[in-house]
Parts: structure tokens; sequence; C-alpha cells
């Protein structure tokens, strides 16, 4: 039930939802379409787009959000065509696009919007939601590509190649998000969006950044030295930029402050592992494994202990001994 009486953008009459559910409100009093964000992000125009202007790529939106896509993408490329500097309808026709195949069409949508100057969380937002949905396609067409009947019709390749398609677009997606994001933060200089640089702590990690990486996280410790985020990503970077007895220092206190987060243990483990501390270092991964049941986990541990076995048999196979139970209850063969 919302308790926040609901103001026209436009007028500022009273909106009257016909339901305590309705997110769709049309003013009694100057005919403007309202969508209701309650969990969302809320769309942001740049430019001077005029309330008619608005009015249109609400209405677009509406249809965009019903899975009408065919009628979205015609109305958002109407208001383009009335204001080009329409950002909200570059970001929607985007999607439109995308939902209907369309992929360059869609990412040289999403980048005339960043060209308009978009701000960053709605950029953010918008393409977080590009990634998912071709994720969701990508994943979709490979496993028709698996269908006994679509193999037999002979059309297996090319529901394939919709999936390489899809899976291309999601990865140029990402790393021209990562791109925009290290634009933004180096022309910002220094940010107190603790947010905007967690998704760029993300980004860079995701693209192999570790140097932007280990930099975007000593921002954050800057102003907050005890931030377990900062902390995180600052240990993880400087595990794969070689350190990995700065990366223990940095790791090790979060097993007490983050006891169920399964990376903490993985990575402290991979880290202790180059430090020539086998017994530690599987002990971790069986730890991380513990709290999260997968195999790429579980192929860190059989190496790490494989490489431990090479240098010391006899302490391996006592550790495997001692832990026998354990690692049959979980599937481990060592």
């Amino acid at each position: 039930m919302r308790l926040k009486q609901l103001k026209c953008p436009n007028c500022g009459a009273n909106l009257v939802p016909k339901s305590p559910s309705d997110r769709i409100i049309m003013c009694d009093y100057c005919g403007t379409v309202v969508y209701i964000e309650e969990d969302e992000k809320k769309v942001v125009y740049v430019g001077d787009v005029s309330q008619k202007e608005r009015g249109e790529t609400e209405l677009a939106l509406i249809s965009l959000r019903s899975g009408n896509y065919e009628d979205a993408k015609r109305k958002f490329e109407e208001a383009i065509s009335n204001n080009l500097r329409n950002n909200v309808a570059w970001l929607g026709k985007a999607a439109a696009d995308l939902h209907l195949g369309n992929l360059n069409e869609s990412a040289l949508a999403f980048l005339k919007a960043i060209e308009l100057g978009t701000p960053p969380e709605t950029i953010i937002a918008w393409a977080n939601y590009l990634i998912a949905t071709a994720a969701y396609y990508e994943s979709r067409y490979y496993s028709i590509s698996r269908s006994p009947d679509q193999i037999y019709l002979g059309n297996a390749e090319r529901y394939r190649d919709y999936a390489m398609n899809y899976g291309r677009y999601r990865r140029d997606m990402q790393s021209g998000l990562y791109n925009f994001i290290r634009s933004y933060l180096e022309k910002q200089g220094e940010t107190k969006d603790e947010q905007l640089l967690g998704y760029a702590l993300q980004l860079a990690m995701n693209n192999g950044d570790y140097e932007n990486m280990y930099e975007f996280a000593e921002r954050i410790l800057s102003r907050d030295p005890e931030s377990k985020m900062g902390r995180y990503y600052k240990g993880v970077a400087a595990l794969y930029l070689g350190r990995p007895q700065e990366a223990a220092d940095l790791l090790y206190p979060l097993l007490q402050e983050m006891p169920s987060n399964y990376n903490v243990y993985v990575f402290l483990g991979y880290a202790y592992s180059r430090l020539g501390h086998y017994e530690y270092a599987c002990d971790l991964l069986l730890g991380g494994y513990t709290r999260l049941r997968n195999t790429a986990i579980s192929s860190a541990l059989v190496n790490t202990f494989g490489e431990w076995h090479n240098r010391d048999p006899v302490g391996a196979r006592n550790w495997r001994h001692v832990r026998r139970k354990e690692l049959k209850a979980w599937g481990i063969n060592l």
C-alpha cells in the first residue's frame, strides 16, 4: 500500500490509481502517462525533451515492459524522429531491438544514449538489463540447438549461430560498459559514489584489468580503510598482479568478517598455494567448496593437492587421510 500521495510530474495534480497495485496511471487533468517505479531506477531525460515527447516515450516504455517489442520499437523510433536528443527513447530502442534480434541496431542505439550524456547510473541500469537479456537469449538458443528435434531438422547450427551472436553482444556490452565507467571516473577524479566504484571493480575484474581494479579499490579504502569491498577487491587484484603475500594479508581478516563468502576462501586458498602453504590452501579451498559446490573450486582443490603431492607426497597423503570422510561426503576424489 502506497502511503505517499503521488503527483503528476507535469501539472502537479494528484494521481489516483484504480487499484493499489497499478503501476501505470494517466493524469485525469492533463493526460500525462506516468509509470510508477517503486523498486527500479527512474529513467532520466537529458537535454530539452518536451512533456509531449516524454508522454510518447512513456507509452513506448509501456509496450516494452508488456513484451510488445515491435510496437515499442516503432514508438521509440517515432519519439526519436521528433527529437534526436531523446536519450530515453534511444535506450528503449536498444532494448526493443535486442529482443527482436537486431543486435547491431541495439548496440548503436545504446552508444547514442551514452553520446547524449545520459547519467552513469541510468547507463549502468540499462546496460545491466541489456547484458542480462542477451545472456538469456544466448542460453535459450544454445538450449534449442541441443534439442533432438532441431538436430533432426538440421536447424542446430542456425540456433548455435544465434546463441554466439548474443554472446558476442553480451561480451561487447560488458566491455563497453566498463570502458564507459572507467572513462567517467577518470574525468571525475575523486568520487564519493561507492556504488559506481563497486561496478567499476566488478567490471575491471571481469575484463582482467587488475591494475585499475587495484586503483579503484584503493580509492574506496582512502575514504574508508575498513571497507570490506575495498579490502576484498584489492586483495584479489594483488593476487592476480603476482603479490600473493599482500593478497593473503588483505583477505585473511575477511574470513571472520565474511564467513559465508566462498570467494574469500577460494582466493585466499590461491594466495597460500602460491606461497607454498599447501595444507592451509587445501583447507581453504575445501571450505570454499562446502559453501558453493562449483566444479571450478573442486578443480582448483585437485590441482593444488596435486602440486602439494609432487612436492611433499607424505604430507599430502596424511592430509587426504585426515579429510577422507569429508572429501567423500562432498564427492571430491583426490
